[in-house]
């Protein structure tokens, strides 16, 4: 489906800063982060805002990458 077409969902729409054909980076995915930081700053609750919990999985990742580096194994992540 083409970004911005009339296919797409209301939720998905507030993302299509920029009109159809025009690339959307990293620039507007970064608006659209701190758009929804200082939303729910306000008491909103912004779909797909990370959590604690997505923090302490990101953490858990990036410990089992240092472990695996200095072993030379995979490593399990819990």
């Amino acid at each position: 489906m083409p970004r911005g077409g009339t296919a797409a969902t209301e939720a998905a729409q507030r993302y299509n800063t920029l009109p159809a054909g025009h690339p959307q980076g990293y620039q507007d995915c970064f608006n659209a982060f701190v758009a929804d930081v200082y939303a729910a700053r306000a008491g909103a609750r912004p779909d797909g805002l990370p959590g604690f919990e997505d923090g302490l999985r990101a953490a858990r990742l990036t410990e089992a990458v240092l472990v695996a580096a200095a072993r030379g194994t995979w490593v399990t992540v819990g």
